[in-house]
C-alpha cells in the first residue's frame, strides 16, 4: 500500500485494529485478513469496525481457497487471494474505496 502512494495504518491483531478505530484517526478502508491473530478472524473484525465507523468500506484478502473463503458469506468482489501482485492490489483498493463512495453518495 505504501509503494501504491496510501498511508497505512497497521495493526498486529484484531483488537489492537480496533483501537485504532476508536480514536480519531482518519480511515478510509480496512484491509484485513481473514486469517489473523488475537480473536477475531477478518469477518468478525469488519463486523466490530463498522459499529465505530459506519459506512467503512472492506478489502479481504487470503491465501485460503476460494470456494472455502465464500462459505462464509463473502462477497467475491471484496475479497483478494494470495498471492497477488501490486497491480491487483492498486486495482482492488481502487474499486473498494470507489464503490463506497458511490454508495455512500447515493
Amino acid at each position: 500500500l505504501l509503494d501504491l502512494g496510501y498511508e497505512a495504518i497497521m495493526a498486529s491483531s484484531g483488537p489492537e485494529a480496533l483501537k485504532v478505530l476508536e480514536s480519531d484517526v482518519k480511515v478510509d478502508l480496512l484491509f484485513t485478513d481473514i486469517v489473523m491473530p488475537g480473536g477475531y478472524n477478518g469477518v468478525q473484525l469488519y463486523a466490530a469496525a463498522v459499529e465505530r465507523r459506519p459506512g467503512l468500506p472492506v478489502l479481504y484478502t487470503s491465501g485460503y481457497a476460494h470456494s472455502v473463503v465464500q462459505e462464509i458469506e463473502l462477497i467475491s468482489d471484496k475479497l483478494l487471494s494470495k498471492p497477488y501482485v501490486q497491480s491487483t492490489l492498486a486495482e482492488m483498493v481502487h474499486k473498494a474505496l470507489h464503490t463506497s463512495t458511490q454508495e455512500r453518495k447515493s
